[in-house]
This record gives C-alpha cells, sequence and structure tokens, in this order.
C-alpha cells in the first residue's frame, strides 16, 4: 500500500486536497483509504445506542450494518496495525509524522512555509497554491485543477519528476 500524508494547518486545504485526490484515484479504479488524525474525534453520540454502551462502560463500540463496520475503541492501535486490516491500494492521511511514501504540505500563507520543516515535501498545495507556482525548489500544484498531477506522485513517481 503507497501511504501520503497531507500535512499543514488548520484549514489550510487539507481535506479538499484529500477529497479531490480520492475522487480522482477512485475514477482510476484504485482503492482508497482514508486516515483522519485528530486530536478528539467521537463517533459515538450522546443519546444514540452507541453513545449509551459507551457511557456504560463499553471500551469498544463497533456498529456494523449490512455495508460497513466502524471500530471506536478505548486502544490507540499502531499505523501498522490498522493498515493490516485494509485492503486498498492507497492510503491518504491527514497530518501523518512517518511510514509515508509522498508527503504534500497544505498552506495558506508563505510564512507557514517558511517555518515548516519541507526536507521531505513532494510538492505544496493548499489556499497557497492559488496564487503561487513554486516555492525554493518546491512544485506547487492547486489541486482543483492539478489533481493528476498531484496523482502521479504517489501512481507514477518517477514521472513526478517531469512535472
Amino acid at each position: 500500500m503507497k501511504i501520503v500524508s497531507i500535512q499543514g494547518s488548520k484549514t489550510s486545504g487539507k481535506t479538499t486536497t484529500a477529497v479531490k485526490l480520492i475522487k480522482y484515484l477512485k475514477s482510476l479504479n484504485y482503492k482508497v483509504a482514508y486516515l483522519k488524525l485528530s486530536p478528539a474525534i467521537s463517533l459515538d453520540k450522546k443519546n444514540s445506542d452507541t453513545g449509551r454502551a459507551k457511557q456504560a462502560g463499553a471500551n469498544s463500540i463497533i456498529a456494523r450494518d449490512a455495508k460497513q463496520t466502524f471500530v471506536c475503541s478505548d486502544n490507540r492501535f499502531s499505523l501498522a496495525k490498522l493498515l493490516s486490516e485494509l485492503e486498498d491500494d492507497i492510503l491518504i492521511g491527514e497530518n501523518l509524522l512517518d511510514g509515508y511514501d509522498c508527503q504534500i504540505f497544505c498552506a495558506k500563507e508563505e510564512s507557514e512555509l517558511d517555518s515548516a520543516d519541507l526536507t521531505k515535501t513532494d510538492c505544496i498545495c493548499g489556499i497557497y497554491s492559488n496564487c503561487y507556482l513554486s516555492y525554493e525548489n518546491i512544485t506547487v500544484l492547486n489541486a482543483n485543477i492539478e489533481i493528476e498531477k498531484i496523482a502521479q506522485l504517489l501512481v507514477n513517481p518517477t514521472k513526478s519528476e517531469e512535472i
């Protein structure tokens, strides 16, 4: 499985880039997984059945219907364990810090780029890409109009050098 990390600050364009990339890769028949890293996530609404079970003390909540399964657990599984359960071709994760094959950095403005560690960055996207074509020696790509070029970074890395 190839892994892409989309990094950047809040409201910089990470999720927009991820969604555009998912849609494009799906159109090419890739199986795509998405991982959202967040300080706090809750899938158990207060008065729902699963929320009531959580309030009662359940350590893990599993919700399953005819098409899908959701798991909410008190355990924080390692990325390796999570990936071992997936059958996807590509994982797109927001703010993965390691273990990725490609890094996209989303920024709103140049000052965010000036203070970021971009040594492993393959391209820059996000709001910044609406106005600029490059930053130092890093290509800037707009996910709204250049999603194919962004996908090439994952699908065919040797061709990404031609961008």
